[in-house]
Formats: structure tokens, sequence, C-alpha cells
């Protein structure tokens, strides 16, 4: 046995898990969870490998798709590339992440609070995710959400229920706890995912500008007047990038058009499709001449049913984000829409502080919560294994913080930037891990909460004397 890499287990139960972590709690030894056997872009493993990583990916049943109440239930290991196609057979859709891996977990995408491109349906940060199944850091398993009962899952759905809520149970709301805890609380081993009816029309519009405030201005209206189904902004390089696989024709692409591309999608259902993509396409048109702009189904010779296509499928690999260069880093963030630009600048003079030319930088800005919020994210590609901002990334996001950006998922040392500012609610934060994950062997070190925390020190020898008792 290598002991210089992590000890891998891959449960197919619920049940197995639950004793993969009380086990490991015996030992005192950290647990670090994959949903899909492949790392997520901000993945957090073992240090010097000592651990344990719990694989999810052979739990991967598509338990119940429920067409009427517009629900799945899913287990970790369900990709995308599998999600969709199971999806299209019962005439649903899922609001998926800009173009992700058609390896990336469903699940974990969810727990993550990725953003997810249609912001007509993003009623609250939870969603997508509803109800959720977890196996706590004390080994103990716990529902959340109307999933909890009363009743097993199988006698819910006969009186009809379809873990719908992520409230619950009784006034408790504890998946707002589990989501965006980096696997610092527990293990989920399903969630319900909230679907959306598929189309019988889809029309797309895309709307090109050299200034940012406009375009988001632009999103405000069409939010505010409820159009539209799929909704982002991209700058001319990512959405090169988006369409393109080969560098060169990324390039190509991107300098034909305007600095800044609006990505409008417009959708008739079963009762008069037509007409609700007509009165929706008049009246988005009407909006955007009133700002100066213009919304049409091409922009530059570019279709808008090529980016929307693009925008809603599964990214074909190298992963859309890496192919400039081979590899990208990220900065991402919330404001509202009218604070995207402003920021978007500082982190591009930042980068340029640091010799990062900017004018390779990607933008990418996703209305959420129905256009009152939105995700922005800067991103810059560099060759692999070199760094990009010559390690000057933690001052570029001190700098996003001073100016008004808002991190809801803080990865690496985003973390401590964020508890310097709010040590309160980091006290919160350990006080829960306190009590869902007592020995804190859960995922360690993530959220800015090291090991040591939590009970005694980690055992570097947890494996050799598991091994020996055995």
């Amino acid at each position: 046995m290598n002991l210089s890499e992590p000890r891998v287990v891959k449960p197919g139960s619920a049940a197995e898990v639950a004793r993969t972590i009380i086990d490991a709690r015996k030992d005192h030894e950290p647990v670090f969870v994959m949903s899909s056997g492949k790392k997520h872009r901000h993945w957090r493993g073992p240090a010097g490998g000592d651990g344990l990583v719990v694989d999810m990916s052979a739990m991967a049943r598509v338990v119940r798709l429920d067409r009427r109440n517009r629900a799945a239930l899913v287990e970790p290991g369900v990709t995308f590339g599998t999600f969709s196609r199971a999806l299209e057979g019962k005439g649903l859709r899922a609001n998926t992440p800009l173009a992700p891996r058609a390896s990336k977990s469903v699940l974990a995408s969810a727990l993550e609070r990725e953003p997810v491109i249609m912001p007509r349906y993003h009623w609250d940060m939870v969603d997508p995710l509803m109800s959720i199944e977890v196996v706590l850091g004390t080994g103990d398993l716990f529902r959340a959400g109307s999933g909890a009962g009363p009743g097993s899952l199988q006698e819910q759905w006969a009186s009809g229920q379809a873990q719908k809520s992520p409230m619950g149970p009784s006034q408790f709301d504890p998946v707002r706890l589990v989501q965006g805890s980096q696997g610092t609380m527990g293990v989920v081993t399903w969630a319900s995912i909230r679907v959306e009816q598929a189309p019988a029309r889809t029309d797309y519009l895309l709307s090109g500008s050299e200034d940012l405030a406009t375009l988001c201005s632009l999103v405000q209206r069409l939010s505010w007047r409820r159009l539209g189904e799929e909704c982002l902004i991209l700058n001319s390089g990512a959405l090169g990038s988006l369409l393109e696989t080969d560098p060169a024709n990324a390039a190509a692409l991107a300098n034909s058009l305007p600095p800044w591309v609006l990505l409008l999608g417009l959708a008739g259902f079963a009762w008069r499709p037509d007409e609700r993509v007509a009165y929706q396409r008049a009246e988005a048109v009407e909006i955007a001449r009133a700002l100066g702009l213009s919304a049409a189904p091409s922009l530059g010779g570019l279709s808008a049913d090529r980016v929307g296509r693009a925008a809603g499928a599964t990214s074909a690999e190298p992963y859309w984000k890496d192919r400039a260069l081979g590899d990208s880093d990220e900065v991402f963030f919330l404001a509202t829409l009218d604070r995207a630009a402003p920021l978007i600048s500082v982190a591009r003079d930042k980068a340029a502080e640091a010799g990062y030319p900017s004018e390779q930088a990607g933008a990418y800005v996703q209305p959420l919560v129905g256009g009152r919020a939105a995700h922005v994210e800067v991103m810059f590609p560099h060759e692999p294994g070199k760094a990009p901002l010559n390690g000057t990334s933690r001052s570029l996001s001190r700098a996003l913080l001073d100016a008004g950006a808002f991190f809801s998922r803080p990865y690496g040392d985003w973390a401590d930037l964020v508890w310097e500012r709010d040590p309160r609610m980091k006290r919160a934060v350990e006080k829960i891990k306190g009590i869902f994950d007592p020995d804190g062997i859960m995922s360690p070190g993530n959220l800015g909460i090291p090991f040591h925390e939590y009970g005694e020190a980690p055992r570097t020898t947890g494996r050799r004397s598991r091994k020996a008792r055995d």
C-alpha cells in the first residue's frame, strides 16, 4: 500500500456511507468527499496523502423523475450528461450552470450553489436544490426539507408528495446549513432537484454593446417584465471560448463581436407556443431599443441559436474555460447588476498591475433570483502550471471585497478574507459544525476551519493503526 496516497472508498448506499463516517470518527481520520470521481476546480483533498476520500460516483441513480411536480431525485454520482438524457425522455430540462462538464455531478453543483442560466426559475439562492438526505459528521442519517417526512420516500410518493420544499422538518431549515458548506458538515446521499418543463419552441436573441453597464440595465428591465428563460452576459473572449474549441478560431470570433454580448432565450410551451414567443420577442426588442440597443436572432454573423444551444449543453473537451491557453483561474462573487461593471474593472485593473494582459481576461455575468442579484466572474486563462497573477490573487480578492463584492462561496484564501470581516459569523459556523461534526473530521481546511479546532490533532498514522488492528 502506498501510504503517500489517501485511502479511497466507494460506498454504494447511505448505510455504507454512515459506516464509513463512523469508522473514520473512531480513528479521527479526516474525510473528504468527491461526487463524480473527478476533482472540482476548487476541491481540496487530503494534505500529504493523509485522510480518507469518499468517492460517491458509484451512487449514480436517477431515483425518480416527476413531470407533474417538476422534481427529480438523484444520487451524488449522477452527472449532467446522464441527467440531461434522462430528462429528455420525460419532456423535462434542468436549470443548469453555463455549459457544465458532462462529468460534473448534478447534486454537487446544487450543493455548491453554482449559478444557473435561467434566472426566471431561480426564486431563492437555494434553488434548484430542494430536499436532501445527509450523513452527518456524527455518522447519523438525517433528512432535511419536506423529504424528512413523515413517512418513507415511497409512502410520501404514494400520497402525492415530491420532496419539493427545502424547508423543514418543522421550523428547522438545515438544507441551508449543508448547502455551500463544502463538505464540512456531512455527506449528502440524495437530493431532490427542481427541473422545468421542456419548451415546444425556443428562440434566442443576442444584444451586443461596448458598455457592460448598458446591458445590465437591459437585464434589469427584462427581468422586471419577467421576459425570457436563459439570460446571461459574456464578454467576447469568453463567448469565443464557449463556442470554439480551437483557440485561433475563438480569437477570430471574439474579434468579430462587440466587447459584451447578452443572450436571451424565449420559450413557448404546450399552449400557444408561437404566440408566447412572439409577444416576448416584441417586448424585448422594444425594451432594447429604448436603451439604444438591438436584440436580434444574430449578431455580427453569429447565430443566437448557436449560442443558446452551447449555453444549455454540456461542454465538449477541453472544458470551455480552459480552451484559450490550457488552464484558467477565476474569481467570482455576488453583486447587484449595477455593480457588475465597476467590480469587473477592479479585477482587471489589479490583474494588469500584476502584469496580466487584461485583454485576455474573460468575464461572465449571470443574473440570479429573477434578476435581483448576479453572479460575477472574471477568468484568467493561462498555461498549465503557471500562476497568472504572480501570487497577487489574494490582494486582487481583497480589492474586490473592499469595492463591495460578496464572496458567498469562499474557497481557499477567500474564506480567510471573508472571516476577517465577519468574525462573529465564523464563530457561528464553528458552533454549527461542532454540532454536526463534533470531531472535525469532515473536509478539514475547507471554509477556513482547520482540523485541529475540533478535538485532538489529526493522526498521521490513522490508516496504519487501522491496518494493524484489522
